[in-house]
């Protein structure tokens, strides 16, 4: 995926929030971009928001720093967000007991 933007403050994120779509687009699941890792990334699904004409996701990646990223049109998308969760939730590593 490619890195859009970087952001750093919390007013930044919410002028930039001005500028997305209304409703997400779609959403992946969030087994389909583990690699970007972010210590507040819960949610099985990601919304991809409209960005300018650009389907987006963005994470916080650390404390007041938030990534935004292209979504890439191979990416595989749903149209729902129970569509995504239940494909996290099919093709996500099973977590090791402690």
């Amino acid at each position: 995926m490619k890195r859009l933007r970087t952001i750093t403050s919390y007013t930044g994120l919410a002028r930039w929030n001005i500028e997305l779509s209304a409703r997400p687009i779609a959403y992946l699941a969030r087994v389909q971009v583990e690699d970007i890792r972010s210590p507040y990334a819960y949610s099985p699904s990601v919304a991809i928001w409209d960005w300018r004409g650009r389907p987006v996701i963005f994470f916080e990646t650390s404390h007041r720093r938030y990534e935004v990223f292209e979504v890439p049109a191979t990416m595989l998308r749903f149209k729902t967000d129970d569509e995504a969760t239940d494909w996290h939730i099919r093709y996500s590593r099973p977590v090791a007991a402690a």
